[in-house]
């Protein structure tokens, strides 16, 4: 497990595991927001787990980026699990965790 702090509340929890894969193609990584707000039914094929965890960085980027959790500077946090197939069935490969707290202003 690896754990890695930037500021004052973000967090990613990296958790390593093997992917399935039926031999004949590339293993399917499916990333699911924790909000619900998005559910990844379908996939994304990619070479292995670390394709799989750049993916996913470069996702939350892009989430954060868009402004699209309008929650995060109210430290609510929200996560992207990476599962190697659909929830609730899916076997959970890693986790990143996102929370942001904005300090008072000082007086």
């Amino acid at each position: 497990m690896q754990t890695s702090q930037s500021g004052d509340r973000m967090a990613v929890l990296i958790l390593e595991a093997d992917p399935i894969c039926d031999g004949a193609s590339m293993p399917r990584y499916f990333f699911h927001i924790s909000d619900c707000s998005s559910l990844d039914d379908a996939g994304t094929e990619l070479p292995d787990i670390a394709a799989a965890q750049a993916e996913a960085v470069q996702m939350s980027g892009q989430i954060i980026k868009q402004g699209s959790m309008g929650n995060l500077w109210k430290d609510i946090p929200w996560e992207m699990k990476v599962t190697d197939g659909p929830l609730p069935h899916g076997r959970t490969l890693f986790v990143l965790r996102f929370a942001a707290l904005q300090s008072e202003p000082p007086s």
